[in-house]
């Protein structure tokens, strides 16, 4: 492996561990409700609410997954 090939590698891996972690913040933000003291109508909202926050996660990691592979060049990521 080359400098190139190196230096490529290392960016990928910085993007996919910056992901990570902002996805893990969406998470830890949006998973902690506490819905045993909610209405019905209420608990339907967090439920709405949790999904949101997963789609967000979803994108956060689907960009990730395309930034690398035009940092790798379209090689060596599996889909």
């Amino acid at each position: 492996m080359n400098g190139v090939e190196q230096e490529r590698l290392k960016q990928a891996v910085e993007r996919l561990i910056d992901a990570q972690l902002e996805a893990l913040d969406v998470i830890a933000e949006r998973s902690e409700p506490n819905v045993e003291d909610l209405e019905e109508d209420d608990q339907a909202l967090v439920g709405v609410h949790l999904e949101a926050a997963l789609e967000e996660v979803r994108a956060i990691l689907e960009g990730a997954q395309e930034d690398v592979r035009g940092i790798l060049g379209g090689e060596g990521v599996a889909s």
